[in-house]
């Protein structure tokens, strides 16, 4: 039997005017032939900040900070002449926020640091750029992939707050970690790399590396012989890392006997699990079906169980949820609905799906700050990407009676449905309860025939142009 779930009510509509705020717009725009994107990114709340990366034409994309009194503000211009500082890869180490920029004394990507008032030059190796991503915090140090100091690619870097290099190997190869791709995990690295005497025989696997012994050791061959596993997206889930591996699910305890496929993963016809995220005691993930695209699905690992929660159907069949975020009682994220490859502002409460609002596009980089939801998005012939925030509690107020009022009947209905206090009301759209349209038009003298449709249970989305409301009914 596969353990595999549709959940019963895959409701995905629009449920209200959103209220979402633009905070700033830091590359400002002349609508509706000049839209300029700021493109906020890499969100980090430091000394009670909200720190990120942002485009603004007269300093390039440079570092700024956003706090409730004073709004959105240039830290600095790390690479001054309008040219990009690009920071990246914050990460917060006894005290002090550390990222990597473009550094102008050594040509390339090295590491700076920030203590929330001066930003300063970290530079590894003095003479040369380390190249330095992906960071990843243990034992109070942080180890990126990058340059070593003789200028070789793919190596395990270690920065202690004052010095940094290459991490000391006791083995007698040489260890390239491929795509940065590594997880602190019980006092250990888990990394996606090779090691020189063993490649011919294992390829690039899944490989750890102990700081105390000072040793890199293979973990598993998933991919037997000199091939590849392929690893992407390590995500830490109960007492075990969950990734992707020959675009299924696997999971590890760090031990060759203790990483193996997933067994309910193995049982569906899935592919490319990956955007991981876990809620309530359950691991979510977008996956690939074989007719249906890009899903979101969750993993009880208590069921050994997958649940489908969406199931996009329309002009695009790609829901692609990524930027997972939870506040209060839903788990917030954003995707793309049947219209478009947009991505819009969605949430779940673990068995149905809603989108929040279809007016904001490009939807990326979800971050809670202040008890709200800071995003970057684009408003079309508004402003381009630039920082909005949506508040949950506000958004629950203020759309709780929005047609609360609207009723209809009768129900069960013989398709021709009748709405009470309905004269606004515009349009609606007949989806069954798997979520899929199976029909749309316009709402004339609150009244509704539905023609050819086949009994069965419905679910009926009707709205006066903002506004939104879902009724549950039985066609005869």
């Amino acid at each position: 039997m596969k353990n595999i779930y549709l959940s019963a009510l895959l409701l995905f509509t629009i449920i209200g005017q959103a209220q979402i705020t633009l905070e700033a717009n830091i590359n400002p725009d002349n609508p509706p032939n000049d839209i300029n994107d700021a493109s906020p990114a890499s969100f980090i709340d430091y000394q009670g900040n909200l720190l990120f990366k942002a485009n603004q034409d007269a300093v390039g994309i440079e570092l700024f900070e956003f706090t409730v009194a004073d709004g959105v503000n240039l830290i600095e211009d790390v690479r001054p002449g309008g040219s990009n500082g690009s920071p990246d890869n914050f990460m917060i180490l006894n005290g002090s926020l550390y990222f990597t920029a473009f550094d102008e004394n050594v040509s390339g990507i090295d590491l700076f640091s920030y203590d929330g008032i001066d930003v300063n030059s970290e530079s590894l190796y003095g003479n040369q750029f380390s190249g330095l991503f992906n960071p990843t915090k243990l034992n109070n140090k942080i180890y990126y992939t990058g340059f070593n100091s003789a200028f070789q690619p793919n190596k395990l870097i270690e920065f202690d707050g004052s010095t940094g290099g290459e991490v000391a190997d006791q083995g007698s190869g040489e260890a390239a970690v491929l795509g940065g791709k590594t997880i602190a995990y019980n006092g250990e690295l888990l990394l996606y790399m090779n090691y020189s005497t063993d490649d011919a025989t294992t390829g690039t696997e899944l490989y750890k590396y102990d700081p105390v012994a000072e040793t890199f050791s293979l973990v598993k061959d998933i991919e037997p012989g000199a091939g590849s596993s392929s690893i992407s997206d390590f995500y830490k889930f109960n007492s075990l890392v969950y990734f992707e591996a020959n675009n299924i699910l696997w999971q590890t305890d760090g031990t060759n006997a203790g990483t193996t496929s997933v067994a309910a993963f193995d049982n569906l016809n899935l592919e490319d699990p990956t955007h991981f995220a876990d809620w309530n005691g359950e691991l979510y993930f977008e996956a690939e079906t074989p007719n249906n695209g890009d899903e979101l699905f969750k993993y009880n690992p208590a069921t050994d169980s997958i649940t489908q929660l969406s199931d996009i159907d329309g002009a695009n069949e790609d829901h692609d949820p990524e930027y997972f975020v939870a506040i209060d009682d839903y788990l917030y994220y954003a995707a793309e609905d049947g219209n478009d490859n947009e991505s819009h502002l969605w949430r779940t409460d673990g068995t149905t799906i809603e989108q929040i609002d279809n007016v904001f596009t490009d939807v990326e980089n979800l971050f809670i700050y202040d008890d709200r939801i800071f995003f970057s998005a684009e408003e079309e012939d508004v402003a381009g990407e630039e920082l909005y925030s949506f508040d949950p509690d506000t958004f629950s107020i203020a759309t709780a009676n929005a047609l609360d009022h609207v009723t209809f009947y009768p129900n069960p209905s013989d398709g021709h449905i009748q709405f009470t206090n309905g004269d606004q009301l515009k349009n609606y759209r007949l989806y069954n309860i798997n979520g899929k349209l199976i029909e749309e038009g316009k709402i004339e003298e609150a009244q509704i025939e539905l023609r050819n449709i086949a009994s069965g249970n419905y679910l009926l989305l009707v709205d006066d142009g903002k506004a939104k409301k879902t009724f549950k009914f039985v066609l005869k």
